[in-house]
């Protein structure tokens, strides 16, 4: 068992490493926050588990002097849920199972376990033991104002312990009052759940049907369990953030990788250490061919030394217009926007460079500036004629010849109306 979880801890650390060295490589400030993130989170997580590996050593902790050993099946339960906590398995279900040995422990009738939500400042029930609907119901969210004995302890951060809810003077009148009743439930304790840091993870409460007051030995393994279902609370939250971290570094991973501009990374130093799929399109390396080389393989030796001194003094370059090589030998014109990369320090420890191909407007400038230089060859006016056709001319003209004979006056006046729109003259439509 504890060479299965060594194994989860030296794994943690593992990942914990490989998202450190991700986040020194890559140049986009947000990924690389995400993966410094990502590394906290797993050395969290490797604590975890080392905690939990301690815990099997919790009998031999406790022999101090004969009282204070575990019953037979106490130590046996504690030892079951250290092997619980090693396995992966639904969350739900490890809930459950420490709410029920905790309720085993304390020789309870009842049970519930908390987790808390500091944005809306109030426990959440996310398991419970033998409850009236109603009640747990009620219970669904606690805020600090309650008067229940978990309201109580997320208030004062510390154990509260009722012996006999008729005789508590906070609960005297109030709804919280009603839901114990309601369950039948006439003591309770309530144990806040903590991180290692001190911030308060979520609550474990017990029930009663009679008054009961738990014995000191009774606490103290309650105090073991507790630290258990803290661990679990906060490992579920470390791997649900992981989980969250792992997903947007992914998205913006692929954002940076197909982004229609050229994203290079480099060392304070100029070495090219990341180079995306457009910056393979626009210059014409591959990345295998430019990563480990220096950037002036890219850009003329001349800018970089200006620029990168700019940039160790905590400078952000926006908009600088250059010229770029590219693999075929010829120029481009790109527009640069370069910004440092800083550690977890503050500390610069390399350089982003985002290159945008502007060699066409470029060139369009370039056209109409020679146009604007050049003397215009043509008039500001011209005239041309303006021809003010006759549809019905034009549409009854195959039609003059078809006239009777007759008519021929008409023939001879429509013949000259037409001839006289065809010269641009206005003809005179009067009919005799």
């Amino acid at each position: 068992m504890l060479q299965r979880l060594s194994a989860q801890v030296r794994a943690c650390h593992e990942r914990a490493a490989e998202a450190k060295s991700k986040a020194e490589a890559t140049a986009d400030p947000a990924v690389k926050a995400d993966f410094l993130e990502m590394e906290r989170r797993w050395l969290a997580l490797a604590r975890s588990h080392a905690y939990t590996e301690s815990l099997g050593d919790f009998t031999a902790a406790t022999s101090g002097t004969r009282h204070e050993l575990p019953e037979p099946d106490d130590a046996l339960r504690l030892q079951e849920i250290s092997t619980l906590l090693i396995q992966e398995g639904n969350i739900d279900a490890l809930y459950d199972c420490v709410l029920d040995a905790v309720i085993g422990l304390m020789r309870a009738d009842m049970g519930s376990m908390q987790e808390f939500q500091p944005e809306q400042n109030e426990l959440n029930l996310i398991a419970w033991r033998g409850f009236h609907l109603e009640s747990a119901a009620f219970w669904k969210c606690v805020r600090l104002d309650s008067a229940s004995t978990c309201g109580v302890a997320l208030s004062a951060e510390r154990r509260v312990m009722v012996p006999d809810i008729e005789a508590c003077d906070f609960m005297a009148g109030t709804a919280d009052l009603d839901a114990y009743r309601r369950s039948g439930i006439r003591a309770v304790q309530s144990t806040p759940l903590l991180s290692r840091s001190g911030r308060v993870l979520g609550m474990i409460s017990t029930h009663w049907r009679e008054p009961h007051q738990p014995t000191e030995r009774a606490l103290r393994l309650l105090d073991v369990l507790a630290r258990q279902a803290a661990d679990l609370i906060e490992r579920s939250q470390i791997e649900a953030a992981l989980r969250e971290s792992e997903g947007r570094s992914r998205w913006l991973a692929c954002i940076v990788e197909f982004c229609d501009d050229a994203i290079v990374s480099k060392t304070h130093d100029g070495v090219i250490v990341s180079y995306n799929k457009s910056a393979e399109r626009i210059f014409g390396y591959s990345a295998h061919e430019v990563i480990g080389k220096t950037v002036t393989i890219l850009s003329p030796p001349g800018d970089e030394p200006t620029l990168l001194e700019r940039i160790r003094r905590g400078e952000q370059i926006e908009h600088y217009e250059t010229v770029s090589r590219r693999r075929d030998g010829s120029q481009i014109d790109v527009s640069l926007t370069i910004s440092p990369i800083r550690n977890a320090d503050g500390n610069i420890v390399g350089v982003s460079k985002i290159a945008r191909d502007i060699t066409e407007r470029k060139r369009s400038e370039a056209h109409v500036a020679i146009l604007a230089r050049e003397p215009s060859t043509e008039p500001r006016t011209c005239w041309r004629p303006c021809w003010r056709p006759c549809i019905f001319l034009s549409l009854t003209r195959p039609m003059v010849s078809n006239v009777p004979l007759k008519d021929a006056s008409w023939r001879s006046r429509m013949s000259t109306r037409y001839s006289s729109s065809r010269a641009g003259l206005e003809p005179s439509y009067t009919t005799s």
